[in-house]
């Protein structure tokens, strides 16, 4: 059984960049999903941010559907923008 310390080292870590290019998705969105929650998990060092490959791995994972009538999470669904200057 690999130690801990063997296991850390295999790790990789992706700046924004390559994680956005690696989900196939845009570095904004990730910008996004980081400030608004529901983005994969990622870590600060000093100004960097950079993601777990295991944790965009498990992002995705949790993400797919087999279909377009699957319900989204509810910790995902956003409620819908209200129009500035229109009487409800």
């Amino acid at each position: 059984m690999p130690s801990d310390t063997t296991a850390a080292s295999q790790r990789r870590y992706l700046r924004r960049r390559e994680a956005a290019a690696y989900l196939q998705v845009s570095a904004s969105f990730l910008a996004k999903a980081a400030v608004s929650g529901g983005g994969p998990a990622y870590s600060k060092f000093g100004r960097a941010v950079v993601y777990d490959q295991l944790d965009l791995d498990r992002f995705a994972a949790e993400h797919r559907r087999a279909n377009t009538s699957e319900l989204i999470p509810a910790k995902q669904h956003r409620q819908p923008r209200r129009r500035l200057g229109t009487i409800s």
